[in-house]
């Protein structure tokens, strides 16, 4: 007897064709329509087919699992603050760098003309720009909560203070609420060159100073993005990271 071949439609006629007393176990005879059944669903498939489908959502939720331990630890970081934040904290470090360098640094800048005057207004530029890009730096680090670099954000405010006098004889001055410069035009054309180069020009001067305190900050936004993995596959610093020294920086 091909027991495959029977269907529910098939043992309920057989069962309700037998006369009443050969029905009188019905019980028995139910069992034995349920295993028939079930072993005709084996014989067909059925069960493979159920088992596999069971399996396989069960494969895919530990699967889900592990994929999202796997993202929670890559997305782990031990920075105190965002890459956008360092990046911008960066960014106006190394701007301010440029600018002190182009005052301290600078040798045309500095040098008189045939009639033995200096270009006061490249040299008020060159400040002017200077301040922007010190203001930019503090608006970004001041409250930074990378350590380092809220301690180069006050030395700078500091470098301010202790030049306060002299600042304030060639028209700058610093705002007590924010720390940020600002610079009179008018005062700083007609101030006492000599004052405006012993604070602008030259290594120790007080442009220079503030170079280094920016290259700090810079250095420091730096090492806080390797914290936040901003490293790359092959062990070095993103692009939006410039590499270097602080000697490099500054000299």
């Amino acid at each position: 007897m091909n027991i495959g071949s029977f269907n529910s439609d098939s043992i309920g006629t057989l069962l309700s064709s037998l006369p009443g007393s050969q029905r009188g176990n019905t019980s028995a005879m139910a069992n034995m329509y349920q295993n028939l059944n079930e072993l005709a669903s084996v014989k067909s498939g059925s069960y493979y087919k159920l088992a596999r489908s069971y399996y396989a959502k069960e494969n895919e939720k530990t699967s889900e699992k592990t994929d999202k331990k796997t993202v929670k630890k890559e997305n782990t970081s031990t920075s105190k603050s965002s890459t956008k934040e360092l990046a911008e904290q960066e960014k106006a470090a190394t701007e301010l760098i440029e600018s002190s360098k182009a005052l301290y640094k600078s040798n045309s800048l500095w040098k008189k003309d045939d009639e033995g005057n200096y270009n006061r207004d490249k040299i008020y530029q060159a400040v002017s720009a200077f301040i922007d890009d010190y203001n930019q730096t503090i608006k970004e680090s001041a409250s930074s909560e990378v350590t380092g670099i809220a301690h180069a954000a006050a030395a700078l405010v500091n470098a301010n203070r202790s030049n306060s006098s002299l600042l304030d004889k060639i028209g700058i001055s610093m705002d007590s609420s924010n720390y940020k410069l600002s610079i009179s035009e008018e005062t700083f054309k007609k101030a006492d060159i000599g004052k405006i180069k012993s604070l602008f020009s030259g290594t120790g001067s007080y442009a220079y100073q503030m170079g280094a305190q920016a290259s700090m900050i810079q250095n420091y936004a730096q090492l806080e993005a390797s914290k936040a993995n901003t490293y790359t596959k092959g062990g070095s610093f993103g692009a939006t990271h410039a590499n270097g020294s602080i000697y490099d920086s500054i000299t």
